[in-house]
């Protein structure tokens, strides 16, 4: 069994260790906590991808491609993700363990990855504006990509709807327009802010010493300015109100349909495990109602599935269907967890869907990123990052349960993305 240690190194820096021998390379972290806030998503974006076009030291990215070449091809790339309403952003890092090289990497990885981090390439004492302006049109491109991408669309103003007054509707990339609108002047600015104001959560699971992993951070991230914290959290309402249904048209041809639910659970509560089963039951699995029912049996699905957000407390599902079975489609879904609630379930749907979640658990075991993203969960009061326990505790949830998870849910959001109307003039 794996087993992490959480420290604090420096004020409101804190790592979390990992020892294990089971890998080849090590893994690292460096994760900037901000609240999740349409004033700086765009600007939080465009951070990490603008630190590693260059630093001082090495002022592009064929130099430091070339730096990273003498430890063994170790990797070290951007990260940008959401927990609940905390935006994350940082640097990552896997790199060779140094039990198999002759003269360690730990050191020099962690150097550059704080050199990267408070050092950055320069122009007139702000970010180099051609840097700047590249990064800028990728960030454009991966959120139009996103905007062309209708599944992954309909899902995202889903929470923009359902969550409009919430963080949760935010999308952490930001706006087309706010991107478009950065200069080099305010991004530094935005920086320097942050770079005092922030939270710090460090990961590291690999061979080396934990003494010497926080010496080396502890060496790297010395000049890190320091002031007090901004808060970070994620609002939880437990109870959706009246449910409502919003209809949107778009280049489709196929429809896109929505529902947003809050759980009343989050992940740090005795009653998660059996909403984790439930959401395996309902349409989390390929055996599950949804899958099985309506797409299988009743033909009215392209695709169907649920997911759950622990930090938030919300369950969404989504399914693909012809613009003509809207309402039929609905209804078979909305059935499908009333027969949930009703405790209408087999027991081959139940410990099918038990079996499947305890193995991508399992497998989650050999995975440094899922660790650490367990890891940072834990850090937030999210849920645990002890995959033992959660495969214990999954194990003991019973049928009763599941149907208690059911009836907790309150559905507040259903939306519809339809084609266009054909022009009654062709």
């Amino acid at each position: 069994m794996l087993v992490s240690r959480r420290s604090f190194i420096m004020p409101d820096v804190a790592l979390t260790y990992i020892p294990t021998d089971k890998f080849k390379t090590g893994y690292l972290s460096l994760s900037l906590l901000r609240p999740l806030d349409r004033r700086e998503a765009a600007l939080n974006s465009l951070l990490p991808e603008v630190l590693l076009q260059g630093s001082a030291r090495w002022p592009d990215m064929q130099a430091i491609s070339d730096r990273l070449d003498e430890f063994y091809g170790a990797g070290l790339e951007s990260m940008n993700r959401r927990r609940g309403e905390v935006h994350l952003i940082g640097l990552f890092s896997d790199c060779v363990d140094d039990r198999y090289t002759p003269e360690g990497v730990l050191e020099p990885v962690i150097e550059t990855m704080g050199e990267l981090l408070l050092n950055p390439a320069l122009e007139g004492g702000v970010f180099r504006e051609d840097y700047v302006r590249i990064e800028q049109q990728n960030l454009i491109r991966a959120i139009q990509a996103q905007i062309n991408d209708k599944r992954s669309y309909a899902s995202r103003r889903l929470l923009e709807l359902m969550f409009r007054g919430e963080a949760y509707g935010i999308d952490r990339r930001g706006t087309e327009e706010d991107v478009n609108v950065i200069t080099p002047e305010g991004l530094y600015s935005h920086y320097q802010n942050i770079l005092a104001a922030s939270r710090v959560e460090l990961f590291y699971m690999g061979g080396a010493e934990e003494e010497r992993v926080a010496d080396c951070f502890r060496r790297a991230l010395e000049p890190l300015p320091r002031t007090a914290v901004d808060p970070v959290g994620t609002v939880v309402l437990r109870r959706a109100g009246e449910p409502r249904e919003i209809t949107e048209t778009a280049e489709v041809t196929q429809g896109k349909l929505v529902m947003g639910l809050r759980t009343d659970c989050i992940g740090t509560e005795p009653d998660y495990p059996g909403l984790l089963l439930l959401n395996g039951v309902l349409g989390g699995t390929v055996s599950s109602k949804l899958f099985q029912n309506v797409r299988e049996a009743m033909s009215l699905c392209y695709y169907a599935g649920s997911g759950i957000d622990k930090a938030k407390g919300i369950m969404t599902i989504s399914a693909g269907i012809a613009f003509e079975n809207y309402e039929i489609a609905k209804q078979a879904i909305l059935q499908q967890l009333e027969d949930c609630r009703r405790g209408a379930i087999t027991g081959e749907e139940l410990e099918s869907a038990r079996s499947y979640i305890r193995s991508t658990l399992q497998i989650a075991k050999d995975s440094p990123s899922r660790q650490e993203e367990l890891s940072i969960g834990q850090a937030l009061g999210i849920g645990s990052a002890d995959l033992d326990a959660q495969i214990a505790a999954l194990d003991a949830v019973t049928a009763d349960q599941v149907q208690a998870a059911a009836n907790k849910l309150t559905l507040d959001t259903i939306y519809f993305m339809k084609g266009e109307e054909p022009d009654a003039a062709s």
